[in-house]
This record gives C-alpha cells, sequence and structure tokens, in this order.
C-alpha cells in the first residue's frame, strides 16, 4: 500500500517538475516589449526607441551618460531632430519621494553619422499572453503541490463545543 502511494506521489513529483519546467521556459521566453528595426526618417518623435552607435559614439555617450562604452547602445525617447543630430530624452538618474520613484531624465544629442542601427519599442501581444499563462500556471501547480502534500482532510465533523452554540446577538421583536 504505501509502494503504491509513493508511486502516485512520484509521478505527481514528476509532473509538477515538468509543468514548472515549461512554465520556466515560457517565462525566459516572454516579455511584453521587443525591439524591431526601423528606419531613421520613418520614426515618428515621441517614440521609444534603442540606437546603436558606432564604438567612437558609445564612448562619447559615455562621458554624458551613465551607458556602457564596451556596449554602445543608447535607450530612451526621441524627442526630435535637429540638423544632422537626433535628440534622446534618456534615463540619468532615479529619486526617491516617498514611496514613489521618480526617473530623472537627460536630452542628449546623438550625431545620425554615428549611428549604425535604429529599433523601435513595439508591444508583443503574444509574448505577453505567454507570461500572464505561465503566471498562472506556475500559480496553479504551487498550489497543486501544497495540495497534494498535505492531502485532502476534508472538513471537520465534530460538534460545535457548547461554547460556541450561545446566540451572540439577537433582536426582541413583539414584546
Amino acid at each position: 500500500m504505501k509502494t503504491q502511494r509513493r508511486q502516485k506521489h512520484s509521478r505527481r513529483a514528476i509532473e509538477a517538475y515538468r509543468m514548472a519546467s515549461a512554465t520556466a521556459l515560457a517565462l525566459c521566453l516572454s516579455g511584453c516589449f521587443s525591439y524591431v528595426p526601423t528606419a531613421l526618417e520613418t520614426t515618428p518623435v515621441g517614440e521609444e526607441v534603442r540606437l546603436l552607435v558606432t564604438r567612437q559614439g558609445g564612448f562619447e555617450l559615455s562621458a554624458v551618460t551613465n551607458i556602457d562604452a564596451s556596449v554602445p547602445l543608447v535607450r530612451g525617447r526621441l524627442v526630435g531632430r535637429e540638423g544632422a543630430e537626433l535628440l534622446l530624452s534618456v534615463p540619468a538618474a532615479q529619486r526617491r519621494d516617498g514611496f514613489h520613484t521618480i526617473q530623472l531624465n537627460q536630452t542628449i544629442r546623438v550625431p545620425v553619422d554615428e549611428i549604425v542601427g535604429i529599433e523601435r519599442r513595439k508591444f508583443n501581444g503574444l509574448n505577453t499572453v505567454l507570461l500572464a499563462g505561465g503566471g498562472v500556471a506556475v500559480a496553479v501547480g504551487i498550489i497543486t503541490v501544497i495540495m497534494n502534500a498535505f492531502g485532502n482532510t476534508g472538513p471537520d465533523s465534530s460538534p460545535d463545543p457548547p461554547e460556541f452554540r450561545g446566540s451572540f446577538f439577537s433582536i426582541p421583536i413583539g414584546r
């Protein structure tokens, strides 16, 4: 009898492990936004973009911003164009105001000839659904594992003690 119960629990554990692995894979592959390549001329003002700049441009921008010069990627919001330069609003610092965190931005100028590629940020509905479904699957898996671990004890059918049978609140009507 105990071996059958152990086999049943080990089968459930394997199923829970498989479900957790699939969920972890779905969560790792998903994200609500992705970057898609776009043309510089067609990118509207106000769009979230990611710029790939030359190494020299990365070193120059790292002196002004907090980007890593070894990875010349600049993320920010396109503010406008002035001649042969793009105006980009990038995060500079964060300020805590009570429980709220306020993002402080700075506007930088990026020469167009230093830009190797530009990508715009796009909402990815499929990955968002996968992320939400993965979260629900993890919650269901955790609840299932907890319920299997503690077993089904059922409701307590013992009668209430006499001190719980009293009337705590009554309204006299008709006296």
